[in-house]
This record gives C-alpha cells, sequence and structure tokens, in this order.
C-alpha cells in the first residue's frame, strides 16, 4: 500500500510517501504512522486523528483490508478517477488522490457492516449460479442446432417443461422417433455429453436456488435503515 500525506506547516504544504506490505499488522501500523505524520508535521498539529477521514482506489477487495483496520471516514474511488491522463502509478495515484480529496471532491463513502457484506456475498453467489446455468442451457441449446434440432423455437430447452421432454427422448439410449425432428438423429458421444450438461445445469439450478433462499433469510434476519427508522427485514 502506497500512502501519501499532505500537512500544512507555517502556511506551506509538505508530502510525506511511505509504502507499507499489506498484511493486518503492518496496514495497522501504516495507520499509526499517518496519525504520526499528522501530530508532528503539521502545524498546528493534529493531535485528534482518531477518526481519520482517507481517500483510496476501489482495487476489486483489497481495498477491504485498509477499511476494516483504520475505520474512519473513507473515500473510496474508482482507480480511473485518481489520473487517467498522467502516467499511473502507485506513488502518483497515492499522491494525485490526496491533492483531490483535500478539495473535498470526493463524498464519504458507505462501508458495510459484515452483516450487510455477508448478504452481498451470498446474493453474488446466486448470480454466479445463475450465469453458470444460462451457460450450460446455452452450450445445450447450441448443440442440438449444430445437428439441425431446433426445438428451441417451441421454448427454452431447460426451463420448458414440453421440449425438454421431448429432448430427453432424443437423448434415450433406445431409439425413439420425434415427430418433426432432423431424422439423423444424435451421435451416441453427443447424447451422452447432453445428458452430462442437463447435470450440470440441474446442480446449478439447485446451488442457485439454495443461495437464492440464504440470502432471503439473511435479509430477513436485518435491520433496515429507512428514511425515519430502522425495520426489521421480515416485516
Amino acid at each position: 500500500i502506497q500512502i501519501s500525506v499532505i500537512v500544512l506547516c507555517d502556511n506551506r504544504y509538505y508530502e510525506y510517501r511511505h509504502e507499507f506490505p499489506t498484511d493486518w499488522n503492518n496496514v495497522c501500523t501504516a495507520r499509526e504512522w499517518v496519525r504520526l505524520i499528522l501530530k508532528e508535521k503539521a502545524n498546528p498539529p493534529i493531535l485528534d486523528s482518531e477518526n481519520l477521514h482517507y481517500c483510496l482506489e476501489s482495487t476489486a477487495s483489497y481495498h477491504e483490508i485498509v477499511l476494516r483496520s483504520w475505520k474512519g471516514t473513507p473515500s473510496v474511488i474508482n482507480p480511473q478517477l485518481a489520473g487517467a491522463t498522467v502516467k499511473k502509478s502507485d506513488v502518483i495515484d497515492a499522491s494525485r488522490l490526496c491533492q483531490m480529496d483535500l478539495t473535498g471532491v470526493w463524498r464519504s463513502f458507505y462501508v458495510p457492516s459484515d452483516d450487510v457484506s455477508a448478504l452481498r456475498v451470498l446474493l453474488a453467489e446466486y448470480d454466479n449460479y445463475s450465469m453458470l446455468a444460462g451457460r450450460a442451457s446455452n452450450r445445450i441449446n447450441s448443440t442440438l442446432l449444430r445437428f439441425g434440432i431446433t426445438l428451441s423455437r417451441n421454448g427454452s430447452v431447460t426451463k420448458c417443461n414440453a421440449v425438454r421432454s421431448t429432448v430427453e427422448k432424443l437423448l434415450s439410449d433406445t431409439t425413439q422417433s420425434v415427430e418433426n425432428i432432423c431424422p439423423t438423429g444424435l451421435p451416441d458421444s453427443i447424447k451422452q455429453m447432453l445428458r452430462e450438461e442437463y447435470a450440470i445445469y440441474d446442480k446449478y439450478r439447485v446451488d442457485q436456488d439454495l443461495y437464492l433462499k440464504r440470502s432471503i433469510e439473511k435479509a430477513k434476519g436485518l435491520m433496515w435503515e429507512t428514511g425515519s427508522d430502522c425495520r426489521n427485514g421480515s416485516d
């Protein structure tokens, strides 16, 4: 983590920089280093720096350790806003963020509680399995189309029970005639592959439903702030 601190001393601004490793102890040490700079290098000194305001980039989830250890009132911004028109480096980005933040351009960032973070992770997992199920469904349909089978014109090959039932007849080991379907049928190797794809799709749908249920249960167990009060999620 590259840190830049700008302080006012005798009507002049001075910048102090330091780099710290991103393990927990060093990130905590970084916070104390910032407080020490504010106390010893600023004139007048900033003695009450317990509730720090600071600005940092959102870097996937790597900024989370800073938010957890520094607390305070952070501003978290898109890395592209750090200086898209200049050469990017950690040192330059830290310095520019510090300069811009002194102008008050960045609003304070909402730091979610552990409960809200857990709900977000559960919802992300639900979205993940929804996406995987959709991809499996698309692969099944694409494979059928390669062999001239256009059943998807009548509905989804996975979600529509009637269409899926027809496909499963085509995938059976015993030859079953299906009206108005390409007579060449499917090679045995493709039948096996599609049976496996359907099994994969079904598993993803089970996982999708599971994480939707967990997300709803989590949301119902939380207290949610409204404009005037807090409401129980089960209301």
